[in-house]
């Protein structure tokens, strides 16, 4: 499917402030689930210096600094980009079935970064309830956990923040998105998988409004990386558009940076998706 997406950022500070260098992941991917077609970005005030940086989970870092005081800074851009996987199960799995999910030997050293922690804690009634549920298949594991977290929590809205501990959320009952992926991460890297941190958009039928959305990757035996996504439940197709991936939320932020100065800021976004005709 072919999307246009158009994103705007905004702050207002309530007095100058000097902006810090700051990093925008906000070129969509182009990997084997979708392919950036078109992409252009707009920078207020005009940055002193840019660089266009491939980082170390691969993705694509413009990194910006600035001269002077501004009391606004704002990121517009506009991609249009072609989502590939039309269906997220077209694979043949090619491993072992059995959980704790083990990769080959020579897959374990380069990925243990993003595997994480084996002890669940907390978490390991919902991933062992999860597993039973999978019938103790590795393939069906992931979208059984997904479906499970979609049932225990509801979303909610947190604008800021870093993901919360996958623990609390469960216990709340509810988090953001970001929230959510901290949790489906947690529970599968306790039962096997390496999992990343996915930031992107996703679009659906019913509207073209949107915020940005976050969800997860598992290296599935046979399929790479493929996406789930906890809050609909669902396994990742061609409605979610990738900007950034990472074994930590905090490498996939689409912004990151800081300000210098006292004033307060205010934030705004907007996120308009619509299939490209």
């Amino acid at each position: 499917m072919l999307w246009n997406v158009r994103h705007a950022t905004r702050y207002a500070y309530s007095a100058p402030v000097f902006l810090e260098p700051h990093v925008l992941r906000l070129t969509p991917c182009t990997d084997a689930s979708q392919r950036l077609v078109a992409f252009e970005m707009k920078i207020s005030p005009e940055p002193a210096g840019r660089s266009e940086n491939l980082e170390m989970d691969g993705n694509s870092g413009t990194r910006v600094w600035f001269d002077g005081q501004t009391q606004s800074f704002s990121i517009e851009t506009s991609a249009t980009v072609e989502t590939l996987r039309e269906d997220p199960f077209a694979y043949v799995w090619d491993g072992p079935q059995t959980m704790p999910l083990r990769y080959p030997e020579d897959l374990r050293e380069t990925m243990w970064t993003y595997c994480g922690e084996r002890a669940l804690g907390d978490l390991g009634a919902l991933a062992d309830e999860a597993a039973v549920e999978a019938g103790g298949n590795a393939q069906t594991f992931p979208l059984t956990l997904a479906a499970a977290i979609r049932g225990r929590c509801k979303q909610v809205h947190r604008e800021e923040g870093r993901p919360r501990p996958g623990a609390e959320t469960l216990h709340l009952g509810e988090g953001s998105c970001r929230d959510m992926v901290q949790l489906f991460l947690e529970a599968s890297r306790g039962k096997g998988f390496a999992g990343r941190f996915v930031s992107g958009y996703v679009a659906d039928d019913e509207e073209n409004s949107r915020e940005l959305h976050a969800w997860a990757e598992l290296y599935l035996p046979g399929g790479g990386w493929r996406g789930f996504d906890p809050t609909t439940g669902l396994a990742v197709g061609a409605y979610h558009i990738a900007l950034a991936r990472a074994s930590d939320a905090l490498h996939a932020a689409p912004l990151s940076g800081s300000i210098r100065g006292s004033a307060t800021a205010t934030l705004s976004a907007t996120v308009n998706i619509e299939a490209a005709e």
